[in-house]
């Protein structure tokens, strides 16, 4: 049984290991259009820096402050400036092959995420996004015909996203933008901010 134990032990050890090297390779290996901020050598260095237990932070190409905010062994997210986050995700898929998941973020006067999907190599996968606009829904002191009009202009609006750094979950919210306070306090009651699973295909 003890032996056993040990095995299972040594084994996600390994497993764990073998994530780190490819999360930490998929992060050099990105394709500079991705991340202009950084070349391969500053990505390197950040991982020095952590691997040195100091601040995982440098100056990028356009002179603005780039860090390492997390990292384990299947998630990486990145401060790439000022208005800018990037986050990398490994996911188990249902071919048995492991994918990448990135989400950049850019903030102005809200967030606007974009959310693709990668072999290990880069290259970029037809997977299914999610519904962001099933996360609409009327309250019940809206009338329906009100309901149609914030709905309508929801439909314009910007989706923030965010990985679990230890989990294989997505959450995501709508963000409204161009809307005075009043109409911005009628969408929030709208709104619902989703945690979404991995299933091995899609999130949902």
């Amino acid at each position: 049984m003890i032996k056993k134990l040990i095995i299972s032990l040594l084994l996600i050890s390994f497993f764990e290991l073998l994530y780190a090297k490819d999360i930490r390779t998929v992060w050099i290996s990105i394709p500079s259009s991705a991340i202009p901020y950084l070349d391969k050598n500053q990505r390197q260095e950040l991982l020095d820096l952590i691997d040195m237990q100091t601040k995982a932070e440098v100056t990028n190409l356009f002179g603005d402050t780039c860090k390492i905010d997390t990292l384990t062994n299947t998630y990486l997210s990145a401060t790439l400036s000022y208005t800018s986050t990037l986050q990398l995700k490994l996911l188990p898929h249902e071919t048995g092959d492991t994918i990448l998941c990135m989400i950049r973020s850019f903030s102005g006067p809200s967030i606007d995420s974009q959310l693709s999907f990668y072999t290990l190599d880069w290259t970029q996968l037809d997977i299914p996004q999610p519904d962001y606009h099933s996360l609409i829904v009327k309250p019940d002191t809206m009338s329906a015909a009100d309901f149609e009009i914030y709905k309508e202009a929801l439909h314009s609006s910007l989706v923030s996203l965010s990985l679990s750094s230890n989990q294989h979950e997505l959450d995501l919210k709508i963000t409204p933008i161009l809307l005075d306070k009043d109409e911005n306090k009628n969408i929030k009651a709208q709104l619902l901010q989703r945690k979404l699973k991995w299933n091995g295909s899609t999130f949902n």
